[in-house]
């Protein structure tokens, strides 16, 4: 990587850490479609988290979605929560209940960090891989940090995402300025070594007042960071919202995609 491209990519994990840490207070005031993902994640994960093997690791806990559900199925050991904002580690931290059977310790880290090899029962990861620089490779290496036996459960907010806000700039001639997302489509791994616990493709929706209040809710829980360095001005906010009111719609409903993935490091011999 160039010294260029990575300045670039330093700036921007900063600014998303940035972005979230600050609105760390109201994420779990706005964050609608991420409580509900969390809940779905939550129900997939529930027959899978429990007798594995310690220690945990969970990177990009925000502040606490699915921290806290997986942690109460865990049946010992020690679990690292990771974040790469210090404001929703701080978050998690105080809102969590922690019971007496796990050992819990607090790190801030970068999840594209490599991680060592064999060396987790369990890696969670819910809708953060969606920033990755590769969300594939990323997820790959995951796989290689898990102990025979071990289980990485991830999401991601997909591809399938936005099409209304799609919609509306193609009808107003308006550039598409949110964030390249990754396929709904599952991991490329070896299949003598790892197996699918689960793998599912779901659709949420919300519904708004208007676009400008999509926008402004994006703001609120610190996701409105792009990676392109586009913005949406306030001009073109307007004619969305104009073109909009054309349709004579008492709600602004958005589309989130989510892709949900369990994959188990086979036990060889």
């Amino acid at each position: 990587m160039s010294n260029v491209l990575s300045t670039e990519v330093t700036d921007i994990k900063e600014k998303v850490a940035q972005n979230f840490g600050d609105k760390a207070r109201d994420y779990n005031l706005y964050a609608f479609v991420q409580r509900k993902a969390a809940g779905r994640f939550a129900e997939l994960a529930e027959d899978v988290v429990a007798d594995l093997e310690s220690p945990y690791l969970e990177l990009g806990c925000g502040t606490g979605f699915i921290t806290q559900p997986v942690l109460n199925r865990l049946s010992g050991g020690t679990f690292f929560i990771t974040d790469l904002s210090p404001e929703m580690l701080e978050s998690c931290q105080r809102d969590l209940a922690k019971p007496g059977n796990v050992d819990i310790v607090f790190e801030q880290r970068d999840a594209e960090d490599q991680l060592p090899e064999n060396s987790y029962g369990l890696i969670t990861t819910a809708l953060t891989a969606q920033w990755f620089e590769s969300t594939e490779n990323t997820l790959l290496g995951y796989l290689n940090a898990l102990k025979p036996g071990g289980v990485l459960m991830y999401s991601y907010l997909d591809d399938r995402c936005f099409p209304e806000w799609k919609a509306l700039c193609a009808e107003t001639g308006i550039p598409f300025t949110g964030n390249v997302l990754p396929p709904a489509v599952p991991l490329s791994f070896d299949p003598e070594r790892f197996s699918w616990e689960f793998f599912t493709t779901e659709l949420f929706t919300e519904e708004y007042d208007s676009p400008s209040e999509f926008f402004r809710n994006l703001k609120r829980i610190g996701a409105g960071t792009q990676r392109s360095g586009q913005k949406n001005n306030p001009g073109a906010i307007v004619q969305l919202n104009e073109q909009w009111s054309l349709r004579r719609k008492n709600v602004f409903q958005v589309t989130y995609g989510i892709t949900f993935g369990g994959i188990r490091r086979k036990r060889v011999g």
